[in-house]
């Protein structure tokens, strides 16, 4: 029953929402429930980092998701405070690690993977507020965020697919 459940929504959102979501996700049925992969998206907005791009895995049986990240940035040192503003509220990871440092170009990619509660990612990614994920390196603050314009789109796409995740979660 739940398997046709999860068909039937899964042919709701592709019919209804299929040029919303577009390439924006990809999931998988396993043994232990669905993964839910967001792809990457890129942030242009940023202060103190040249570039800052992150993705989603979400898993049905968890009730963490994890949001991995990677900048380019002049500082080796590892991100730290990482969280992410939306309106009036601060999120914080509750686990970190750090995945890989590499040198590129004369700067120092970071990539770093972070697991947030599943009902914080719910508010952060569906609030009208775009989210702004901030960080530190050697002390000094720096951020990333949706242009404005980007934000209202990009929040439908990924209510569709968590709600899809939520659905599925069931």
């Amino acid at each position: 029953m739940r398997y046709l459940l999860l068909i039937l929504a899964a042919l709701f959102v592709f019919s209804g929402y299929s040029q919303e979501t577009g390439d924006r996700y990809a999931s998988r049925m396993t043994q232990d429930g669905t993964i839910f992969f967001i792809m990457p998206q890129k942030l242009s907005k940023t202060e103190g980092i040249r570039r800052f791009e992150y993705d989603m895995t979400c898993l049905t049986w968890s009730d963490t998701v994890t949001i991995n990240f990677t900048i380019k940035s002049k500082h080796i040192e590892t991100p730290e405070n990482i969280t992410i503003v939306s309106g009036d509220n601060s999120y914080k990871p509750v686990k970190t690690k750090i995945l890989f440092i590499d040198l590129k170009k004369n700067e120092y990619e970071i990539r770093t993977s972070c697991q947030f509660l599943w009902p914080d990612i719910e508010k952060i990614f569906t609030d009208e507020q775009k989210p702004t994920f901030c960080l530190s390196q050697n002390g000094l603050p720096e951020s990333a965020t949706y242009k404005e314009g980007k934000w209202n789109k990009e929040r439908k796409t990924l209510s569709n697919i968590l709600n899809l995740f939520k659905y599925s979660k069931k």
